[in-house]
C-alpha cells in the first residue's frame, strides 16, 4: 500500500504513501529521498533490471544524490 500511486505529482511522478513512482522512457522508478542537517540520502528499485541502491551522504546534497541514484538505476 505504501508504493501503490494515489496522487499526481507532476507529468512523470505519482506519489504513494511516501514512495514516488517516475516513469522514465519505458522503465518504472520506484524512489524517495531525504535530508536533514547536513545529510542526505536516497531510495530507488528499478524492477525491471533487478537493480536497486541506497545512497546517504554526510552532506546536504539531496538533488545530486538523486541524480546519483537515477543515472545508476537506469544505467544500460
Amino acid at each position: 500500500l505504501a508504493t501503490k500511486p494515489r496522487r499526481k505529482f507532476d507529468d512523470k511522478t505519482e506519489i504513494g504513501l511516501g514512495w514516488l513512482t517516475q516513469t522514465e522512457g519505458s522503465e518504472t522508478i520506484l524512489w524517495h529521498n531525504g535530508g536533514t542537517g547536513s545529510f542526505a540520502s536516497f531510495m530507488g528499485v528499478n524492477k525491471a533490471k533487478q537493480r536497486a541502491i541506497v545512497l546517504m551522504f554526510n552532506k546536504s546534497l539531496s538533488d545530486e544524490v538523486t541524480k546519483a541514484g537515477f543515472e545508476y538505476l537506469l544505467l544500460e
